[in-house]
């Protein structure tokens, strides 16, 4: 799982000094942004929408967190991998989309 976005990210957050509990809850926040957003550019929601959706779901997010927080690494699995390598070079794609 090495390379991955969230075992690296987890990486990155603790060498920087963020608790872990503050780095769970920026994961899942920006997986909830992220996935949004995706929708946003599909057309399938419009931008006050995903605005609306993710104020409705960040409960979600809490009680997501209690659940799996601190959860040992020898639970985690990975079904996407592919959906991480593609979500880095999601600026990039974005860029080159709309500036051409």
């Amino acid at each position: 799982a090495l390379g991955l976005m969230a075992p690296v990210f987890g990486v990155v957050t603790r060498l920087i000094g963020i608790d872990a509990a503050d780095a769970q809850h920026m994961y899942l926040f920006l997986a909830l942004r992220d996935l949004i957003s995706a929708a946003k550019r599909l057309g399938l929601v419009g931008p006050m929408a995903g605005l609306k959706m993710q104020t409705e779901l960040s409960p979600c997010l809490d009680e997501a967190f209690e659940r799996y927080r601190d959860r040992p690494t020898s639970d985690s699995h990975q079904t996407f991998p592919l959906g991480d390598i593609l979500h880095s070079c999601h600026n990039d794609l974005f860029r080159k989309l709309f500036l051409s």
